[in-house]
């Protein structure tokens, strides 16, 4: 397999490639089948670049808690993670002595004591796990804004529209009125919507078996899915028995032109349905089919000058209309009537995350086939930030 600089390299070339293209002003049939190939092999790279990153984030995440326990203890880092695994092992199995429980509490500030195995998550694995969520969900982009509580109380978060009030002259000789004008403060609740893994089958040679990383594994997997459990909360969620999603939030923006396809005029409608102090900060996001339709509007035409601009810096994303993007296949592809895009200031998107997620250990759940069962419980909630100025506009296909 390819190393993660080769990987780079190989992505590097061929962006110069689609840059080339891009800047024609006419376009063959045969290079416009060479421009569609290329960005195909980019998104393949992308992926690739993507999965040996997040290998090597998990890899460096366990490593440093290692590191770190093995400094402040003057221990040898190989014996620290010798007595690490067997400590995690012993947890998954159920039967955590006192001696485990003092090793997985070393540099961990959330472990608390429960049947079977409790809920005592070592930190190393914590970071793992949220590091592989992340990785499965467009929403740890810093475009949006994610907060915690301790608790899973409703929390109240105020909301004010002061925009149809402004300042008005007055004569010097004439008194200021002294009738007050009040502001439109509301507010926004957030709830605790309870999500889970669902359990998962481990069989019990691999949580004796030393020479699998099994923290890893099952980080790797209760991310994935964790992360497209709550991606589709975040994206489509009714905000009533689950989070608000970011498209349920959204105001009408505008609505194209035809059933099927997408426009220039319409997501230029769409980019002006926003005020301008959102707009200045807007971000769209769609599914990877509509951004394939974006890519070809308007190619090789007099404009010359397709919707979809491929930096010519390296390292810099792509954009649309000058305007960065977020693929998020939980959307709806286009078709009548579905929301093709969201456009806005996805910071007015928050994320509630309540306390830590838990991870609960059965010992009886797959006793007949010889197997731990193990699920993951976490608690989070949603909702666009809108006192009444719609910071986030959606483009509805004609129906």
């Amino acid at each position: 397999m390819k190393t993660l600089k080769e990987l780079k390299e190989e992505r590097a070339s061929l962006n110069t490639t689609v840059q080339d293209l891009a800047k024609l002003e006419e376009i063959s049939d045969e290079q416009r089948s060479t421009f569609d190939s290329k960005i195909s092999a980019l998104d393949v790279l992308d992926k690739l670049i993507a999965s040996e990153e997040r290998r090597q984030d998990l890899n460096a995440i366990a490593s440093k808690v290692i590191e770190d326990v093995a400094e402040r203890t003057s221990t040898d880092p190989k014996e620290v993670r010798k007595e690490y695994e067997a400590a995690f092992r012993s947890f998954m199995r159920g039967d955590v002595s006192a001696e485990d429980k003092k090793i997985l509490k070393r540099g961990n500030t959330q472990s608390t004591s429960g049947a079977l195995g409790g809920y005592t998550i070592p930190v190393g694995f914590s970071e793992m796990l949220e590091k592989a969520m992340l990785y499965y969900t467009p929403f740890n982009n810093p475009v949006f804004t994610s907060f915690n509580t301790a608790t899973g109380n409703d929390f109240h978060w105020p909301t004010v529209n002061d925009t149809s009030n402004k300042a008005y002259p007055i004569a010097e000789e004439a008194d200021a009125s002294t009738a007050a004008v009040a502001a439109p403060f509301a507010e926004v609740v957030f709830k605790a919507y309870k999500y889970t893994s669902g359990w998962v089958a481990v069989n019990y040679e691999l949580v004796e078996d030393s020479f699998f990383d099994i923290g890893a594994i099952l980080a790797e997997l209760f991310g994935q899915r964790m992360g497209r459990g709550l991606a589709e909360a975040f994206t489509t969620g009714n905000g009533t028995t689950a989070p608000q999603g970011i498209v349920t939030g959204a105001l009408a923006g505008a609505t194209t032109l035809t059933a099927t396809a997408i426009t220039r005029d319409d997501i230029l409608s769409l980019i002006h349905s926003v005020d301008p102090v959102y707009r200045a900060n807007g971000v769209f996001m769609m599914h990877d089919s509509t951004l394939k339709a974006i890519k070809s509007i308007d190619f090789g035409t007099a404009d010359a000058r397709p919707l979809y601009q491929v930096s010519a810096i390296a390292g810099e994303a792509p954009t649309i209309e000058g305007y960065k993007f977020i693929v998020n296949n939980d959307m709806d592809e286009i078709a009548a009537g579905k929301v093709s895009m969201i456009f806005g200031e996805f910071s007015k998107f928050k994320i509630r995350n309540i306390a830590q997620p838990r991870m609960k250990v059965d010992m009886s759940i797959f006793v007949k086939t010889d197997q731990i069962g193990m699920g993951l419980f976490q608690r989070v909630d949603s909702k666009v930030l809108d006192a009444g100025t719609g910071p986030i506009k959606k483009l509805t296909q004609k129906a």
